[in-house]
């Protein structure tokens, strides 16, 4: 009788190893979750299993987590010292040489075109205008920029041809004004007919030698105005003196 006593007693003892095993192997859940049964008429609270245990009809389920919900966010920091500055950079490699600009205060002036003076003004390429006599008055401070235009004057330089007539504007603001002569720009540059007129102007080119004796070199004189205007119809065909904008 006292055998079977103590095998009892041992066997329960195993069994409550083991049960506690089982509860420690599994609790909390793989979410983080404790899972308890509260009784409603003792208010006893026991863990379980929820894998494989579930509370009794006298009992409350009573969950809760070992981690906590997440608190508010704690006040900003103060700010920080300033950083040192960092080291100087290597010098980087010095750059290609770019190409070479235009001289400077030359102002660019062509001639194209070869209308009558109602296309004028329409006349010059991109960026170019059709030029006043006061914007090209000065031979010395132009640089001639060629375009498709030909001319059979091949000795002029880097400076606009000689002797080579072409529109120009005359500066004034009149069309025609009682007690004046009309000025020659074709009703500023309105019209094609053959009774108005304008400006066409060209760079003198004509050398006059002074009298000499024979085998002797000859000086010329040169005129005071490097410009002669001359008078056109308008319907008349004739390149555009144009600068650059």
């Amino acid at each position: 009788m006292r055998k079977r006593a103590i095998w009892g007693v041992g066997a329960v003892v195993v069994m409550s190893v083991l049960a506690t095993a089982l509860v420690l192997g599994t609790v909390p859940d793989q979410s983080g979750v404790i899972h308890g049964c509260y009784d409603k008429k003792t208010g006893l609270l026991r863990v379980i299993d929820s894998a494989g245990a579930v509370c009794t009809s006298k009992e409350t389920a009573l969950p809760w987590s070992q981690i906590g919900p997440q608190g508010a966010p704690g006040a900003a920091g103060a700010q920080g010292e300033p950083g040192s500055p960092g080291a100087t950079g290597e010098t980087g490699a010095q750059g290609a040489a770019g190409p070479q600009g235009p001289a400077g205060g030359a102002r660019a002036i062509t001639i194209n075109g070869s209308v009558n003076g109602l296309g004028a003004l329409t006349a010059c390429p991109v960026d170019y205008h059709m030029a006043s006599m006061w914007e090209i008055r000065e031979p010395s401070a132009l640089r001639y920029e060629p375009t498709g235009y030909l001319f059979p004057n091949i000795d002029q330089g880097d400076g606009p041809p000689g002797d080579f007539a072409a529109w120009v504007r005359t500066g004034t603001s009149r069309n025609s004004l009682a007690g004046w002569q009309t000025p020659p720009n074709c009703r500023m540059w309105t019209s094609a007919a053959t009774g108005d007129f304008g400006a066409l102007a060209k760079l003198v080119s004509e050398w006059n030698p002074q009298p000499s004796g024979l085998g002797v070199p000859r000086t010329y004189s040169v005129p005071a105005s490097a410009w002669v205007i001359v008078e056109e119809p308008c319907d008349q065909p004739h390149p555009v003196w144009c600068v650059k904008d």
